[in-house]
């Protein structure tokens, strides 16, 4: 009587033990998920946030462009 009640407490604490490590686990790959994604959108944002500086900096390099051969020219009526 004493061994199958002793077995019974263990079996429950068996099971208690493998729910909450199981549990432990889904909170930390859900975690580590979280974080996985967080970077990924980080990562794409700062690729974004670089083509538009580019595309800012073609554009203003154009427009100086633009300026200087607009004054050359200009400069070349006026003498």
């Amino acid at each position: 009587m004493q061994e199958v009640y002793q077995a019974r407490v263990v079996s429950h604490r068996q099971a208690e033990f493998n729910r909450l490590r199981r549990e432990r686990e889904e909170r930390i790959s859900r975690i580590l998920q979280s974080r996985r994604q967080e970077r990924e959108k980080m990562r794409k944002l700062k690729y974004y946030l670089k083509l538009e500086e580019e595309r800012q900096q073609k554009l203003r390099e154009a427009e100086e462009a633009r300026k200087r051969e607009g004054n050359y020219f200009t400069l070349s009526v006026q003498e």
